[in-house]
């Protein structure tokens, strides 16, 4: 999941190709699309090392670019901090077969508020639309993140930062990623789904899609709060490991929107996976949710939970995540134990089919809730999108019946 001249980020990240000496890419004044990868300072303490892979993830797209021989009419732009203060926008451009950077903008003296308030963020976006106007705009997102839960929450587990782009450093921090997307050891560098919602209206009024490379966003939650100003959702229902998405194999398809391709490319590059350190590390679950179904969903779901309440067994339902007790739930799972009404579930899997038409996943799923704890969770049932209704951890009982999707659905 996106200068001085930048040159030790030029060096990183530019992959030549030796095949190929192409034209460069035409002027793109009225491209049709700009891809924006977006970076906020996310580094949580001094063993963190996400900033390494974020310039590998962009390193992923120049091979992909490449590979392509060019981005053809469309716009590939960076938005990445280096620091907490100092980030810089870079234009990924096509030249002579390879890729090449050249920096747009540089920011300095950057607060919390620029990464995190719906002010700051759309002085970004409007930066890039400046820079890169388009007739449509796509989003990536690299960083620490964990669904929906209210920025600055504690959700009762600590991590460390090892394979998962949700785990921390190891000085065992409090875990918060929670609805924000940023940095975990800091409230001042958490940003809430809602302010990312209210950014885009105000400057690109909508994306035809954004991808969370980050952990747990594959929400119904989420989906909820962004149903209106993006196509499609991509992200994990799970924990992402630290190498993040494989832009090397899903960059074309991204470009071209083929969605069933990022699905397909994500699971064939996690499902034999080693990690830098030769460890076998083949977890890895997708769900692509096209956000038009959401109102849909809604619709099911507030006829099935005025008829009925879940008097199951919690530990049954397929859980999609660490913590303790579960905060993220298989929402086909769940809906299934749920719905007593053989008709009204059949609707409702008509309807989480299109709301979520691609979507894989390997055999088990990571999590590490602390330095201790490493599980693999065999996952059994995986409708590619998760919800935290039926939890009873207490950072989803005290904030879940204020999200937008709880008030249109209970």
């Amino acid at each position: 999941m996106k200068k001085v001249v930048l040159i030790f980020l030029i060096a990183c990240t530019m992959v030549a190709c030796h095949k190929h000496h192409d034209e460069p890419d035409p002027p793109a004044k009225d491209a049709e699309m700009t891809i924006l990868m977006y970076m906020p300072w996310s580094k949580s303490g001094s063993n963190d090392n996400i900033y390494s892979y974020f310039l590998k993830n962009i390193s992923g797209m120049k091979t992909a670019i490449e590979y392509q021989r060019g981005l053809g009419n469309k716009r590939f732009l960076v938005l990445i901090a280096t620091n907490e203060s100092r980030a810089y926008l870079i234009d990924i451009k096509y030249k002579n077969g390879a890729c090449v950077n050249d920096t747009l903008n540089t920011y300095s003296y950057l607060t919390g508020g620029n990464y995190t308030s719906v002010a700051g963020l759309t002085s970004f976006f409007n930066d890039v639309k400046t820079e890169a106007p388009a007739n449509s705009y796509a989003l990536i997102i690299g960083s620490h993140a964990c669904g929906w839960i209210p920025a600055g929450q504690d959700v009762g587990a600590k991590r460390h930062v090892s394979m998962a782009r949700g785990a921390w450093n190891e000085e065992e921090l409090p875990l918060i990623e929670t609805r924000w997307f940023g940095n975990p050891s800091s409230e001042t560098y958490q940003a809430n789904i809602s302010t990312l919602a209210a950014a885009i209206r105000n400057s690109f009024q909508h994306t035809e899609y954004i991808l969370f490379d980050d952990c747990y966003m594959s929400n119904i939650e989420v989906a909820y709060e962004l149903k209106d100003v993006s196509d499609y959702l991509i992200a994990s229902t799970c924990e992402v490991m630290l190498a993040g998405m494989p832009y090397a194999t899903i960059g074309s398809s991204l470009m071209k929107k083929d969605y069933n391709g990022v699905a397909e490319g994500f699971y064939n590059f996690y499902k034999d996976y080693v990690n830098d350190q030769g460890d076998p590390r083949n977890y890895g679950t997708i769900g692509v949710t096209k956000l038009s179904e959401v109102q849909g969903m809604v619709n099911i779901m507030k006829q099935i939970n005025a008829q009925f309440t879940f008097d199951g067994d919690i530990e049954d339902i397929q859980r999609l995540d660490g913590y303790t007790p579960t905060i993220f739930f298989d929402m086909g799972d769940y809906v299934k134990m749920l719905c007593k009404d053989a008709s009204l579930y059949s609707s409702f899997e008509s309807q989480i089919n299109k709301l979520v038409p691609y979507k894989r996943h390997t055999e088990k799923f990571f999590s590490q809730p602390s330095l201790r704890e490493r599980y693999t969770i065999p996952i059994n049932a995986f409708s590619g999108i998760t919800i935290s209704d039926p939890s009873v951890n207490s950072s989803a009982t005290n904030h879940k019946n204020t999200t937008g999707w709880w008030e249109a659905t209970h």
